[in-house]
């Protein structure tokens, strides 16, 4: 779980540190196309093709809208993660305890969220 946790807060910041770089043409890869592998269901997959999983968390809304880009380029799902405590609409407060949380991140403590999966499947 804390894996899941520190990828997905990884994949945040390189979607912030993207959303800003002001680089054109970003090419996303084709997903695969499913096999025919024998007990395949598609069809319990509520939304997109199952593969992938969007995780997104977003202030202004820059990260959402490439989230969105994303989800759209590869048919999946996008989930937002919420922070249990809202962030501060200050930036510099933001960013102080957006520091502390990477901080603590880095000695295996992770922030509450109150987004949850119930399953992967």
């Amino acid at each position: 779980m804390k894996k899941l946790l520190l990828y997905s807060l990884m994949l945040l910041m390189s979607l912030e540190l993207s959303s800003c770089s002001g680089s054109e043409g970003v090419i996303l890869p084709e997903p695969e196309q499913p096999g025919n592998n024998e007990g395949d269901d598609e069809s319990n997959v509520p939304e997109g093709n199952g593969r992938y999983l969007v995780l997104f968390c977003s202030r202004s809304g820059n990260t959402e809208r490439v989230a969105q880009q994303i989800h759209t380029a590869l048919d999946c799902d996008i989930l937002e993660v919420e922070p249990a405590i809202p962030y501060e609409d200050d930036y510099n407060a933001m960013l102080e305890r957006a520091q502390r949380e990477q901080a603590a991140i880095e000695t295996g403590i992770y922030p509450e969220i109150k987004t949850s999966i119930e399953t992967f499947e």
